[in-house]
Parts: structure tokens; C-alpha cells; sequence
């Protein structure tokens, strides 16, 4: 992957990119297997944990798919060059946003909600609670998923379709109205995920409150993102696909982000962790509460070592950074971000609904005295059902890059990103 000289006169673009037909048999039948095992888990195992291990996958499917475009809005916000010939790799994931926003719909609406969290059950309802639920009603969540999503689907597929009618008119000003939506759609999605967050992993815990939520969802998107992105650009270079157009300057650029983004996670998480330590407040701590009693302390242990330390040490070398082992760093940053997904749902607390589910990982005040403590479990039924989002995202993804364009040909700043050097 080292630097090539270019001659620009004669480059041409990448043929269009074919998948082998494998890929989208291989997706679907992951679909099959994770459709499968949910219907499986909700009628013959636990409907409860059914709808969590579904959670697990529609959440981190729906931050990764919403990390696209926001990669792509603030290339454009910063008027960047350098990742003009990486970008079509994030703006392919904004099409997973519509799939998911009916996934996302069909958990409000068929009993996800009523089966995870405890604050539509009037017998949860403390004092604390209660004062939440002009806020926290089924009602409120629906709209503001659909709202959500409608931010994110309308704002990231105006700019996809902007950047790819580009390659096809030339019209530089497509790349200057970009300019200006990137800025709104970063200010929408900045509050649109914030409910979000709080929605659908913050109310697992109804009586918590962190300022630093959204910040760690937000980074934790960003960086399974950068992970991906990565993992696809380097794959599509070694297969003869982006010959010419990224060299190991942008793949230093990209592990360079990805180095930054694994410490600024572990500084958001510390910091969380520490406050909450320090102060001991009933309504903060009911969170480490539940991950750092009843068997889930190694696994949160584990989560600082491993999605920290480790591939925080293994990208400082500058020779991986450029290429030299970075997959499989991404691989494992990726593999990290799935782990702290599950790690938010699966210790929360449930309702007990029929003898079945329920349960509270630990946490204070009255309302306890009516769960009991939730331990870890082998993850099968989690891993089947994700692997079905994974299909789900798969298939969309590889059918978009095969239907555009893997490098933006006409975007103004392509000549800057070809030249682009450390």
C-alpha cells in the first residue's frame, strides 16, 4: 500500500463494484437465522429476553447506519479533501437507516417496550418516576423514533443523492448545497440522538440520569463506524478496487481518527464512572450497580482492558496505523462497540410479566425491593438475533456499493485527496 505516483491525466474511475452472489446469499440467510431465532426466543424461551436481544441488534444497527452520514456531513462541514476518495464507503451505509426505522417501529409498536422497560407499569411508578412520565410514555417514544428517524433518513439520502448526481452532472454546485445541509443535519442529528439514547437504552434504568449519556453513544457510533469504514476500504484496496484513489496516507488518516477515538471513548466512560463513583447518589449509581455486582464485574472489567487498553497500545506504532495489521485492529474494535451494546441491555431491569423476565442488576431506593438480581447468561439467543440485523445491514450495504459509484469522480475536492500526503 505504499504511495504511488499518480498520473492524473489518465486516471480513470473504478468499474462499478461487483460482490460475489455468496455475499447476499450468505446475508440472507442470516436474516432467516436471526428472523428465526427471535420468533423462537419470544414464544419457546423468553419474550423478555427476546426483546432485548432484539434491542441489542436494532440499536447498534441503527447507531452504525446513522454513522455514515455523519461522517459524510462533517467532511463537508470541515470542507475536508483528504477523505473525498473514502467517503462513498460511509455515505453507503445511510440506506440501512430505512430498514431499520420499520425494525425500530415494529419494537414500539409489538410489545418491545412493555416487555423491557419497567416505566410503563404502573406498579414501578415511585415518586421519581412519576415525574419523569410526561417524558417517559409510550406515546412520546413513538413519536420521537419516528421523528428521529425521519431526521436521519431525509437529511443523510439528500446528501447521498447529492453527491452521487454529482458523478453524473458535474454540477459543483450539488457540492456547495451539501455544504450548507451538513451543518443542520448535524444539529438535528446531535438532538434527535440524544433522545434516542435516552429513549431506548437510558430508560432501561428509570430512576438513572447521566449528563455524559448521548457522549457515549455518540463515540461508541462513531468509532464501530470508523471500524467499519476501515475494514471495507481496506479490503476493497486489496482486491484492486481503489487503485490509485487511497493510499497508505489515507488509511494513516483513518487509523489516526480511529487511535483518537478509542482514547476519547475511554476518557468519556472514565469520567462517567468516576463522578457517579464519587458522588454515590442513589439515582447515578443504579447504574454500576447492576454491572458491577452479581457476577458482571469481570465483564465490566473486561470492557476497560479490552475496548481501551488493548487497541489503544496496538495502533500507537505508526507502521499499523498505515496498514500493517489494522483490520484486524478494526475487526477488534468493532467486535468491542457489539460487546458495550450488550453490555448497556443486557443487566438492566425488566418487568416481571407473568412469572417470566424481570429483575433489577442492583440499584437503590424502594422500588428495588420488588426485582431481583439479573446475572450474566450465555449470549446464544442474543448472537442469533443479531447476526439477523448483520445480514439485514449486509445486504443493504453491498447492494448500494454495487449500484454507485465507489469513488465521487467529479467532486471538486477529489484532486486534494488524490494528492493528499502526511
Amino acid at each position: 500500500m505504499s504511495q504511488a505516483h499518480h498520473n492524473f491525466d489518465n486516471l480513470e474511475a473504478p468499474p462499478k463494484l461487483t460482490l460475489p452472489q455468496n455475499f447476499f446469499t450468505i446475508s440472507i440467510v442470516l436474516m432467516v437465522i436471526g428472523g428465526l431465532a427471535f420468533v423462537g426466543g419470544l414464544f419457546g424461551v423468553d419474550a423478555t429476553r427476546a426483546w432485548k436481544a432484539y434491542l441489542i441488534g436494532f440499536f447498534f444497527f441503527t447507531i452504525l447506519a446513522l454513522s455514515g452520514p455523519f461522517f459524510v456531513a462533517t467532511q463537508y462541514l470541515t470542507r475536508a479533501g483528504w477523505s473525498v476518495t473514502v467517503r462513498r464507503i460511509a455515505e453507503a451505509f445511510t440506506p440501512a437507516l430505512i430498514p431499520m426505522a420499520v425494525l425500530g417501529l415494529i419494537f414500539c409498536l409489538a410489545g418491545g417496550i412493555t416487555h423491557i422497560y419497567e416505566w410503563p407499569h404502573e406498579q414501578y411508578h415511585d415518586a421519581l418516576v412519576t415525574k419523569k412520565l410526561p417524558y417517559l410514555n409510550f406515546g412520546g417514544m413513538v413519536i420521537r423514533t419516528v421523528i428521529g428517524f425521519a431526521v436521519w433518513i431525509v437529511g443523510g439520502m439528500m446528501i447521498f443523492k447529492n453527491s452521487n448526481k454529482q458523478d453524473e452532472t458535474g454540477d459543483q454546485a450539488l457540492n456547495k448545497l451539501n455544504g450548507r445541509i451538513s451543518p443542520v443535519f448535524v444539529m438535528l442529528m446531535s438532538l434527535t440522538l440524544t433522545t434516542f439514547s435516552v429513549d431506548f437504552m437510558m430508560s432501561l434504568h428509570p430512576h438513572w440520569f447521566s449528563t455524559m449519556w448521548t457522549v457515549n453513544i455518540w463515540v461508541t457510533m462513531w468509532q464501530a463506524g470508523t471500524a467499519l469504514m476501515t475494514i471495507v476500504i481496506l479490503l476493497l484496496h486489496r482486491k484492486g478496487h481503489l487503485k490509485h484513489f487511497i493510499t497508505a496516507d489515507h488509511i494513516h488518516d483513518l487509523g489516526k481518527l480511529l487511535f483518537a477515538l478509542t482514547a476519547f471513548w475511554a476518557y468519556i466512560a472514565f469520567c462517567q464512572f468516576l463522578l457517579m463513583w464519587y458522588a454515590n447518589l442513589p439515582e447515578e449509581y443504579i447504574f454500576w450497580n447492576a454491572r458491577l455486582n452479581n457476577g458482571w464485574s469481570n465483564i465490566t472489567l473486561a470492557m476497560g482492558v479490552l475496548k481501551f487498553i488493548v487497541p489503544f497500545f496496538l495502533l500507537l506504532p505508526r507502521n499499523v496505523k498505515r496498514g500493517k495489521g489494522l483490520i484486524y485492529i478494526c475487526g477488534w474494535i468493532f467486535f468491542m462497540c457489539i460487546y458495550e451494546v450488550w453490555w448497556w441491555v443486557a443487566p438492566a431491569p425488566t418487568p416481571v410479566l407473568d412469572g417470566h423476565g424481570g429483575g433489577h442488576g442492583g440499584g437503590g431506593g424502594a422500588a428495588d425491593a420488588a426485582h431481583h438480581a439479573i446475572h450474566p447468561e450465555l449470549p446464544w439467543l442474543e448472537v442469533l438475533v443479531f447476526l439477523g440485523f448483520a445480514g439485514l445491514f449486509a445486504f443493504v450495504v453491498g447492494k448500494t456499493l454495487t449500484r454507485i459509484n465507489i469513488i465521487p469522480t467529479k467532486d471538486p475536492r477529489l484532486y486534494e485527496a488524490l494528492t493528499h500526503h502526511q
